[in-house]
């Protein structure tokens, strides 16, 4: 029998997904996915005996409530935090080392290890946006301008209302969602937070710590994904400094 979900979680890794998702899950029945290879390739093992045909969105319309709107939520990140982020994540699958023996590297042995080995590659494999799937049910966002300053962008679409949140507007999300959706009760309990994590210490340091020159910076501005996210939500075109620290995730 398949579930009835109210809020539907799609966004890229390391966007504030995860609080979102034990957020909601206090509230509904909540869905949370990163993108429809991820969805078929993790999700659907544990779910279907063979995999769902379709694509996110197909999922949403088939397991969705019929008697109200659903919410269908994707955050958006800064380019550089967001990397930086996910290499944390998965730092000891990265480095093939303990947690014990890489906190006890340096942090520019460290940065170099992150520059010369995973860098580029990541720059590469983390451009996933949930608002592309939304293209699939007829939305388009990136022909509404984004209000930098708001941090949010709302639509009213086939019975589904689509909300598009900024990652550094995270502590007034709770407020936003409050005011703009169903969810009047809803409270932020932040999750999959990296300053909270064995390795929170080395991430700070490594944040405050790491320069990019402009030949790094332009493999972000030459991948037209990263490329159209800067320009369409406004991200701070990039020097090679910068205090990263205050980065929830």
């Amino acid at each position: 029998m398949k579930n009835h979900f109210h809020v539907y979680i799609i966004s890229g890794t390391k966007c504030g997904s995860s609080t979102l998702f034990r957020s909601f899950q206090n509230l509904v029945p909540t869905f949370h996915s990163h993108s429809t290879s991820y969805f078929k390739g993790v999700f659907i093992k544990d779910t279907f005996d063979n995999p769902f045909p379709g694509k996110l969105m197909d999922y949403v319309n088939y397991t969705r409530v019929i008697d109200k709107p659903v919410l269908i939520i994707n955050s958006n990140r800064e380019p550089l935090k967001r990397i930086i982020s996910a290499f944390f994540q998965n730092i000891n699958v990265y480095l093939n080392e303990s947690p014990e023996n890489i906190l006890k590297m340096n942090v520019d042995d460290l940065i170099e290890k992150f520059k010369k080995n995973y860098y580029s590659t990541m720059v590469n494999n983390s451009t996933y946006s949930g608002v592309c799937e939304w293209l699939d049910d007829g939305l388009n966002v990136y022909q509404t301008p984004f209000d930098k300053e708001k941090g949010y962008q709302i639509f009213n679409h086939k019975d589904k209302i689509f909300l598009n949140l900024s990652f550094d507007k995270i502590d007034q999300w709770e407020n936003i969602i409050r005011s703009e959706t169903p969810y009047k009760k809803f409270e932020l309990l932040k999750s999959n937070i990296s300053d909270q994590k064995w390795y929170g210490k080395l991430y700070r340091e490594f944040n405050l710590t790491i320069q990019f020159d402009s030949d790094e910076l332009k493999r972000i501005y030459q991948n037209p994904f990263w490329k159209k996210e800067i320009e369409y939500y406004g991200f701070d075109k990039y020097d090679n400094k910068g205090d990263r620290t205050n980065d929830p995730l």
